[in-house]
């Protein structure tokens, strides 16, 4: 690739999607469109896989399940072919991290995203514990990083019911 082409990919918008579950992925992926195309950007489609208890996430990369790293790539895959589809490029990644909120930011940091999107859908009424992590995954994506961040919640199939934009003075 030439150095022009190069720097001008590092310059163009960028929406990091955050991929946990493959049901979401057109969704969120749909969504993210929308963002990159006003800009004139791309998609950078992430999946985190989180390192085991005393392994780093050098080591985890080394050391990775195998079942784990195939669920990983074909989800990003999954979101490189509809971004095709939509038209859009898309670069897919795989994050190792200690956490799934650190590897989003630390993907978000090393991609130069403008936009982080974050999906959920709502847990079942009666699992308060899992009622709880969006927010603490929002609030711990957004205390590690400057970026802008979008959140959206996907109840049933890939059509959002709420998308939350939180805006801050600055």
């Amino acid at each position: 690739m030439s150095d022009a082409v190069e720097k001008f990919r590092e310059q163009q918008y960028k929406v990091l999607v955050g991929l946990g579950h493959p049901e979401r992925v057109e969704g969120l992926m749909r969504i993210a469109a929308v963002f990159a195309r006003r800009q004139r950007g791309r998609i950078v489609a992430v999946s985190v896989i989180v390192a085991p208890e005393g392994l780093t996430p050098a080591q985890a990369a080394e050391h990775v399940d195998t079942e784990l790293l195939e669920s990983a790539e074909a989800m990003v895959q999954r979101a490189q072919d509809f971004g095709a589809e939509l038209g859009i490029a898309v670069e897919p990644v795989i994050e190792f991290a200690t956490d799934i909120a650190s590897g989003i930011a630390a993907a978000g940091e090393r991609y130069d995203a403008d936009m982080i999107l974050l999906g959920f859908s709502p847990p079942a009424a009666a699992d308060a514990e899992a009622a709880g992590v969006p927010a603490r995954l929002t609030e711990r994506v957004a205390g590690m990083t400057g970026r802008s961040l979008a959140v959206v919640d996907l109840p049933e199939g890939d059509q959002p019911a709420r998308l939350l934009i939180p805006v801050t003075e600055t």
